[in-house]
């Protein structure tokens, strides 16, 4: 079967994604440098600096709050299973060695996080190449200029460590209402995945969930459909109404993109709850990729479903199906599901 290599993308699609500390941004040479906190906490979560290279791939490093360090690769061309691990050995110039176990992020994303903080940051500053090797692939990287980045992303994360915005400073609605509590939200998805019609299906276990930053939310995959989805219950902002929180949806689905994108929002009439729909194309060489996020007002709640549609010139999404109306569809038949307001 397949892997969706825009999976990643997935990171990107719900409000419970670690978000930049602003005015954090920066670069150093070629490589680019911001400071993250992990949501819904809103505390400091790591520094991170990256790099492109020929041939496709990204180089990552990241200093982080437990006083790690971590290395990530991605290229779009990876066909990795989200959650998986692999062993992995890094080999600076001469050095001695790192051997670890890398895991699988996204389909296109992989990283090993390295316990000994010293011996890390002293070999990925002062050498000049690094080579990562997983046994059936090997990778070789130039580390010119990470000294001075190194340094700056070491010194971002001495700035921000004691950095603890509540994510209601800037508007966000990404509290999770309903943490520890999963049982609604399966019961949500299991409507879901009826009412799409899916024959095959897998949830997404909670160490892929946690792994992904989703840990509070229900996703389920279906290969066979090119289909996934989503359920996630949220703390609205007192005063703010769906349409308030339109372009921060557009903003965080679309930030995962890397070729063309095509947005929009739109109200949904129904009957009993205020329902609101973004929809996002995103189109690369390599595949259409669209998303529909739909939001339903609960009292003091929403409810986000989300479905990710990806065509990749083998695979047609929902082939033959109206999109638009398979996800009110859902959204409908999902908000049917929570329990009359007190």
């Amino acid at each position: 079967m397949r892997v969706y290599y825009c999976l990643l993308a997935l990171l990107f699609s719900l409000p419970v994604s670690a978000g930049t500390i602003p005015g954090s941004k920066s670069s150093s040479g070629n490589w680019k440098i911001s400071a993250y906190t992990h949501d819904p906490t809103g505390k400091f979560s790591h520094c991170a600096m990256n790099a492109s290279y020929d041939g496709g791939d990204t180089l990552h490093f990241s200093v982080n709050a437990d006083a790690t360090v971590s290395i990530g690769i991605s290229n779009r061309l990876f066909r990795f299973t989200p959650g998986e691990t692999f062993p992995v050995v890094l080999k600076v110039d001469k050095r001695a060695p790192f051997y670890g176990q890398a895991q699988a992020l996204g389909p296109d994303f992989a990283f090993l996080k390295l316990p000994d903080f010293d011996r890390a940051m002293t070999a990925f500053k002062k050498g000049y190449r690094l080579t990562v090797d997983t046994g059936t692939r090997l990778g070789v990287y130039n580390l010119k200029g990470t000294f001075r980045a190194l340094e700056t992303v070491k010194q971002c994360a001495v700035a921000y460590i004691r950095y603890a915005d509540a994510p209601k400073a800037t508007g966000s609605t990404r509290t999770v209402a309903n943490s520890g509590d999963k049982s609604l939200l399966y019961q949500i998805a299991t409507g879901m995945i009826t009412e799409a019609g899916v024959k095959d299906f897998r949830y997404f276990t909670t160490a892929e969930l946690e792994t992904m930053g989703f840990g509070d939310a229900v996703f389920w995959t279906s290969p066979s459909a090119s289909l996934v989805g989503g359920v996630l219950l949220t703390d609205a902002v007192p005063g703010q109404d769906l349409r308030d929180r339109d372009a921060q949806d557009i903003h965080e689905i679309t930030s995962g993109c890397k070729g063309d994108v095509l947005s929009g929002a739109r109200g949904v009439e129904t009957a009993d709850l205020p329902m609101r729909e973004i929809r996002v194309i995103c189109t690369d060489d390599k595949l259409t990729q669209e998303t529909i996020v739909s939001k339903v007002l609960w009292g003091n709640k929403i409810l986000y479903t989300t479905l990710i549609f990806v065509d990749d010139g083998e695979n047609v999404a929902a082939e033959g199906k109206d999109r638009r109306a398979m996800s009110e569809d859902v959204t409908i038949r999902a908000a049917s599901f929570l329990p009359a307001e007190e």
